[in-house]
């Protein structure tokens, strides 16, 4: 499967994985770390659903069972390298910072995008978050 075909199912079947997520949103299951965010980590807070070893995590299976399908062909094919939802403290703005390496791209889906104008810049090109909506 194509990995485009997955994002594209991603936004599809967005109702759902919005679903599943709002069901099993807790704050308290979210830690501290590493999030690989060179110079922002201490403004986030994350929940682990694909570990870098390429393994589900239980809470995973349990909570986001559309998300672990969506991502399993990405994970057969080694291109899925982990995912976890990120959850940025409130007041939070971010400086300028970076991924730990250049060799990974990483994928935003915009779970409960709160209203403003919230954005990614990246080499100067601006995109909006939305519910729903890839940044890639």
């Amino acid at each position: 499967m194509p990995t485009r075909t997955v994002f594209a199912n991603m936004q599809k079947e967005f109702p759902r994985l919005r679903e599943e997520f709002l069901n099993a949103h807790t704050p308290a299951r979210y830690v501290d770390g590493h999030t690989g965010y060179t110079g922002a980590v201490e403004h986030w807070r994350h929940r682990v659903i694909l570990d870098a070893d390429l393994t589900f995590t239980e809470d995973g299976r349990r909570y986001f069972p559309t998300l672990c399908r969506l991502l399993q062909p990405l994970v057969e094919r080694k291109i899925a390298r982990k995912c976890y939802f990120a959850m940025m403290r409130a007041g939070t703005s971010l400086p300028n910072h970076c991924g730990g390496t250049n060799l990974f791209l990483r994928m935003h889906l915009g779970m409960v995008v709160p209203s403003g104008d919230l954005a990614l810049k990246v080499g100067g090109e601006v995109r909006r978050w939305q519910d729903g909506g890839v940044l890639l």
